[in-house]
């Protein structure tokens, strides 16, 4: 191993432990889960999340094990908890699909597209994806 690749395997670790902590690295290093995967929800759950996720051409992994989102990730946070929060409590949710945010974030970021008519012009792509997804989801 040469000093370049050293350097980059220590610049991902530190990535890895900005945005994932210490615990989720140490297990991700030893192979071990550290979320659930995409393919283990139920139907409903999972058709939301690949819903969302396709709309904004992303992957659930990407924005799973964060423990803050900024920028666009949180409104596609808000909107996979906003259609799942139909059926589901924020505490379900928040066990089961994004257990390393708080419910009191989940909320925040649900509220955001709940006031997404409040500004019009600055939400406009994001209303656009909403009326998109109310016909998916909500048929």
């Amino acid at each position: 191993m040469n000093q370049e690749d050293t350097i980059e395997i220590f610049t991902v670790l530190l990535q890895s432990l900005r945005n994932k902590g210490l615990k989720k690295t140490i297990n991700l290093l030893k192979g071990e889960s550290v979320h659930n995967s995409n393919n283990e929800f139920d139907n409903s759950t999972k058709f939301v999340i690949d819903s969302v996720c396709n709309e904004f051409s992303i992957k659930f992994d990407e924005i799973s094990s964060t423990k803050y989102s900024r920028g666009e990730n949180k409104y596609i946070i808000g909107f996979i908890v906003f259609y799942l929060y139909q059926n589901l409590s924020l505490k379900v949710i928040q066990k089961n699909v994004f257990f390393n945010l708080t419910k009191s974030l989940l909320s925040n970021y649900k509220q955001l597209i709940f006031d997404l008519d409040k500004d019009k012009i600055r939400n406009e792509k994001y209303i656009t994806i909403k009326k998109i997804l109310d016909v998916k989801i909500l048929k």
